[in-house]
Formats: C-alpha cells, sequence, structure tokens
C-alpha cells in the first residue's frame, strides 16, 4: 500500500503529465466557474447544528467526508474523524466554490457552508478540452481539477 507521501508525488506526476498535455493544444476562451444549478433536485442532508473543525469526530463529520468524496473534493478516509485531509479538502472547497481569498480559508465548515455543500454543487472546467482528460490549476486559490469527460475527478488543495 502506497504511503501519503507516495501516493502525493503519483498524483502530482499524473497531473503535470495532464497538464502539459494540455498545453500542446490552443488555449480557448470559454471559462465556466463552478456553479450551483437551479435545474437538478439538491441532494437530501439534514442540516448540521455546530461548527465542524479538525479534531472533530462524530457521524456529522462522517456524512461531511461522504458529501465532499461525493463532490470529488479529497476528504482522506471517510471514518467520522476530522483531520488533515477533511481540512484540506475544505480549504479547496472555501476556496472554489465559496470563493474564499487563500489566506482567508479557515477549514472550518459552518451551518451555512453545510447548507451550500449540500446544494447542488457542479465543477465546471474553466475551457473545452481537446482530450477526455485534462487538468486545471487554480493558481490563486491554490486548488487543482483532473476532468474526465468534463467531469471532476479529484479537487485538491496544493500549496504552490
Amino acid at each position: 500500500m502506497l504511503g501519503v507521501s507516495a501516493a502525493l508525488v503519483l498524483v502530482v506526476m499524473v497531473v503535470v503529465a495532464l497538464v502539459l498535455e494540455s498545453r500542446a493544444t490552443p488555449e480557448t476562451s470559454v471559462q465556466v466557474v463552478p456553479t450551483t444549478s437551479t435545474t437538478a433536485a439538491p441532494v437530501m442532508l439534514p442540516p448540521i447544528t455546530r461548527s465542524l473543525k479538525d479534531g472533530d469526530e462524530g457521524d456529522d463529520v462522517r456524512m461531511l467526508q461522504s458529501r465532499l468524496a461525493e463532490l470529488k473534493f479529497a476528504p482522506g478516509p471517510i471514518d467520522g474523524v476530522f483531520g488533515r485531509s477533511t481540512t484540506q479538502a475544505i480549504w479547496a472547497f472555501e476556496k472554489l466554490v465559496m470563493k474564499v481569498r487563500s489566506d482567508k480559508a479557515t477549514g472550518v465548515v459552518t451551518p451555512e457552508m453545510w447548507d451550500v455543500l449540500r446544494g447542488d454543487v457542479q465543477i465546471r472546467p474553466r475551457r473545452i478540452a481537446d482530450t477526455p482528460r485534462h487538468a486545471e490549476a487554480y493558481l490563486p486559490e491554490q486548488v487543482i481539477v483532473t476532468f474526465l469527460g468534463g467531469e471532476p475527478t479529484l479537487i485538491s488543495h496544493m500549496s504552490s
């Protein structure tokens, strides 16, 4: 089984390969940003009654981790323990979806943020890709997204 460091190196190598492949094709001016759609029914999840943060444990944390994984944010194991990977997934969500500046991201899930998380969150590519697989680096947000056929397969916080 790969350690966390080895897995991270593998992800970075794949992303670099995808980025280099995508740079070989001309860029388009089409920009589609993360949106909340009004056409699909929202996910039916109960509200949370407390803010969730690093070190918290419980069924509400497990529900949060499951939802993050469903949206393709990488929360780590779905074990009900709010740890470093869950914090980084929340940072990515805050910056990409909630439009929080990188230096203002807290990693804390408030009931208000949970309401957005349990809505119909859709992450779309900023450009039309020439290949089914591509990656997009959102540098100011410090987030990277890999796509397959226009759908995200991994959304992750990154340091730059």
